[in-house]
């Protein structure tokens, strides 16, 4: 069994909406993001947490194989609450702990499971995301529902229920999110979703159904959307609802002004602008890639980036300004009040809490989002109101 699986879990949300990639992702190198190399500390020391029975207070200064990450009191109060809700879950009489399992639906989709919880009449599993910047929802996701699957088959277990949860605690809406599913409905999901899913993107591997390609927001952390066709066809869609010759667009044709295009066309532009956004900036990457080994982009070429000068000796610095400074002017730039998360990371869990009750999250206004946003719609009217009262 390879060490990764040929369908992952964690990439479910893709290979069941876009089976074609599976074969197109396969041989692209998959760089750790020194995003996921953080999360992948954070869940090493909530795994020690755990099989230890101790809070993660106790691992505050660990600093990680890489040396990059230090675990500091921020970092504590985030992961001890993912420790609260695994611990409080598994104080069930009868329930059985099991921390960074693997678990299997069959020989080609399996994982590792954060925390699993099994009981007389239930499974729980319990997903630690370190995430800051793209909100995960337990509710309806793959990944979590193939694990409480591949739990009940991997541990024989035939429970009346599945739950599955999400703790995010870096995310500013995060939290813990959880589904409840009966067993029966986590069973129809998995004949009427999963398994024709598994068959579609196991026949891409084979060449099968290779041409079959989805864009969708499933295309964020796709290897393979930089040559995407599906990605180019449907931004072409858009633009030509707003362009009238989208093949023979040249630098020197403008775009039409926003304010002469209609309320269709915009949502129509706004519907794909993620797609073409990552895909532009994957374009991006790969054009260095290759102007990086050598191979000439035409049109474009390697350059230093800009850089501002440091100094390279800083009490060296304060001595010659200390010195060559008029006598009424300082060295040093006026100090400044730290901001609310640069406190944190100074406090200890009391001053954090401090810091909490000192701070606000000011009105900063409106923004247009997708309708699947699961935030709460407003009407402009609604705002005015509010200021009125």
């Amino acid at each position: 069994m390879n060490s990764h699986a040929k369908l992952a879990p964690s990439a479910a949300h893709r290979w069941l909406e876009c089976p074609g990639s599976v074969a197109a992702c396969e041989g692209l190198a998959d760089a750790e993001s020194v995003f996921a190399a953080e999360g992948t500390f954070a869940h090493a020391i909530a795994a020690d947490c755990l099989e230890e029975g101790t809070d993660a207070a106790v691992e505050i200064g660990t600093v990680s194989h890489c040396g990059r990450f230090t675990f500091d009191e921020a970092d504590a109060g985030f992961v001890q609450s993912y420790l609260d809700v695994v611990r409080e879950l598994a104080a069930a009489p009868g329930a059985e702990l099991l921390v960074e399992r693997k678990v299997m639906v069959d020989d080609i989709v399996y994982g590792t499971a954060d925390a699993i919880i099994l009981g007389e009449s239930f499974v729980d599993i319990v997903d630690l995301k370190y995430g800051r910047g793209l909100l995960v929802d337990a509710v309806e996701n793959p990944q979590l529902r193939i694990y409480g699957y591949g739990a009940t088959k991997t541990y024989n277990r035939a429970p009346g229920v599945v739950r599955v949860h999400v703790v995010q605690p870096r995310h500013p809406q995060g939290g813990h999110s959880f589904e409840t599913l009966l067993a029966e409905e986590l069973y129809d999901w998995v004949v009427t979703v999963l398994e024709p899913g598994i068959e579609a993107a196991a026949g891409a591997t084979l060449g099968a159904t290779s041409d079959v390609r989805q864009a969708g927001d499933w295309c964020r952390f796709c290897l393979a959307k930089a040559d995407c066709p599906a990605i180019r066809a449907k931004s072409l869609e858009a633009a030509s609802s707003v362009f009238s010759d989208v093949e023979s667009m040249t630098p020197a044709k403008r775009p039409p002004r926003p304010t002469d295009l209609a309320p269709a066309e915009l949502a129509k532009i706004l519907d794909v602008a993620p797609l073409v956004e990552d895909w532009l900036a994957a374009v991006r990457e790969r054009a260095y890639e290759i102007a990086n080994s050598g191979t000439a982009v035409p049109g474009h070429k390697l350059v230093r980036k800009k850089s501002l000068r440091k100094w390279t000796d800083e009490a060296a610095v304060e001595e010659m300004l200390m010195e060559l400074l008029p006598d009424d002017v300082s060295p040093f730039a006026p100090a400044k009040l730290l901001s609310p998360a640069q406190a944190e990371k100074k406090l200890d869990l009391l001053g954090a809490a401090m810091v909490a009750k000192l701070t606000k999250k000011p009105d900063t206004g409106m923004v247009l989002v997708s309708s699947s946003d699961k935030r709460a719609a407003i009407k402009p009217g609604d705002v005015f109101s509010e200021l009125e009262n």
